[in-house]
């Protein structure tokens, strides 16, 4: 019995994953290897200190969870003007500077779960303050 080709086979299936997921359906992201799909752009546990500038300002959805962040400052979320959901769990934050949610009209569901947020706690609070269409804001493990 004769096979064919390594390269024939491979070249086949990666033909089918493409046919399957439909052109361009998923596409990465050029800065720290987060996945943009739809609008949502998951950064998840790729070890970056700041929020990426280089992911699509339509983005509905930003999920930077486990990354060490330690400070969100007035201009991290600026590229991202259409934001409605952002989750920034466990990112070892202490601090969310005043301003750092000026452009953030939109943003309805925020999640900033296990961080250090107690440590600058009034300043964050005033951050948070601006958020006048939140829905949604989960604080747990935050020793507040």
């Amino acid at each position: 019995m004769e096979f064919p080709p390594l390269w024939l086979c491979l070249g086949f299936h990666f033909l089918i994953v493409e046919w399957r997921s439909g052109p361009g359906t998923a596409t990465a992201a050029s800065q720290g290897g987060c996945k943009v799909v739809d609008g949502v752009a998951d950064c998840r546990g790729l070890n970056l200190a700041s929020v990426p500038s280089s992911l699509p300002p339509h983005s509905r959805m930003l999920i930077l969870d486990a990354n060490p962040l330690k400070d969100l400052w007035n201009h991290s979320l600026q590229a991202y003007p259409r934001l409605e959901n952002l989750s920034l769990h466990s990112c070892h934050l202490d601090r969310i500077s005043h301003y750092a949610f000026r452009e953030q009209g939109h943003l309805r569901n925020l999640v900033l779960a296990d961080n250090r947020l107690s440590e600058n706690y009034k300043e964050s609070a005033a951050a948070l303050h601006t958020l006048l269409g939140l829905r949604r804001l989960d604080l747990s493990g935050n020793s507040l």
